[in-house]
């Protein structure tokens, strides 16, 4: 499911990892788009926009 965090998604990332799904996290942790700490720690994976030049 691909969820923008300001419709909830950082409820629905908590409440998946409870119920033991894994959560991949999409963001540009950024500004003010920078997962939180509780984020971050339901988070099986987090990806970033940011590659190597």
């Amino acid at each position: 499911m691909v969820e923008p965090a300001s419709s909830g998604g950082a409820t629905l990332i908590g409440v998946a990892a409870e119920m033991g799904l894994r959560v991949v996290v999409a963001t540009a942790d950024s500004g003010d788009r920078r997962l939180s700490d509780a984020v971050r720690a339901a988070a099986d994976s987090v990806l970033t926009g940011a590659r190597p030049c």
